[in-house]
């Protein structure tokens, strides 16, 4: 990822990507070395704060956070880089 996309602009990727709910996101997030099982909490953690100064991409519908999968495959190869 060379440009960091605004809350706007992240918003409106995830709503093109078919948003999931956090708690699907939890359940299809990769594990690995980096990764364990990861919370609802984790996700909403690093929508808000982020994770290595990266943020999880989100938008909220009908009142709950919703992301998606390549929003997640995103996050997790930004960490993965950034680790290196």
């Amino acid at each position: 990822m060379s440009t960091a996309l605004s809350r706007a602009e992240g918003a409106a990727r995830v709503r093109q990507e078919s948003p999931i709910t956090l708690i699907h996101a939890a359940s299809v997030f990769p594990r690995g070395e980096l990764w364990r099982t990861v919370s609802v909490k984790s996700l909403r953690r690093w929508i808000i704060g982020g994770k290595s100064g990266i943020r999880l991409e989100s938008c909220r519908l009908r009142g709950e956070l919703h992301t998606s999968v390549a929003a997640i495959g995103r996050f997790v190869e930004a960490i993965a880089a950034r680790a290196v």
